[in-house]
């Protein structure tokens, strides 16, 4: 059985140097970086499709990872001062994402009581992630996805791992420090 740090080190390990970049923040919870290689994706358009925004083929810009904040409140802290939080408006959103860009993730830290995620970068950032104060006990406060399988944290504190074609298999979380 696969434990918390064991998971940590298996999902967050192949991010050791490597830089964060098109951090993205539009919706309140909602944050993301990417890490590793950058290639374009196509997804083409679907005819018969009722949103006209499916109908268009797109293309996208994805790297080797994605790490994004789903349903978890997250504070962005430097020299232990708050800068930004989920609940400012979609510029100091906007803000935060790019505060974060070009740095390398250096820890995680996963706590059980308080349940929540310190993700703490090279030039000194912390990113602090929590359930929401409405949070249901199996809401995504974080997902880490590289090209086939995902890392995921829920708000009751378990670990969620697999393959993104399987159902994920879950682990209780407990107090772990992982240091890339």
């Amino acid at each position: 059985m696969a434990t918390p740090s064991s998971l940590l080190r298996e999902y967050f390990g192949p991010l050791q140097g490597l830089l964060s970049w098109h951090g993205t923040a539009e919706f309140g919870t909602w944050l993301s970086l990417s890490f590793g290689q950058p290639r374009l994706t196509v997804r083409e358009g679907k005819p018969q499709a009722v949103s006209k925004l499916l109908r268009r083929r797109r293309i996208f810009v994805e790297g080797d990872f994605l790490l994004w904040i789903e349903m978890g409140a997250w504070e962005l802290f430097e020299d232990g001062r708050r800068l930004f939080h989920s609940g400012q408006s979609r510029r100091s959103l906007r803000r935060a994402a790019a505060r974060l860009e070009a740095q390398r993730i250096t820890r995680v830290e996963i706590t059980a009581d308080p349940v929540g995620t310190v993700f703490s970068f090279d030039l000194g950032s912390q990113l602090h992630v929590r359930p929401t104060e409405d949070a249901e006990p199996d809401e995504d406060l974080w997902h880490l996805y590289s090209s086939d399988r995902c890392l995921s944290f829920l708000a009751n504190g378990t670990l969620t791992h697999g393959p993104l074609t399987d159902k994920p298999r879950s682990t209780a979380a407990r107090a772990v420090i992982y240091i890339l």
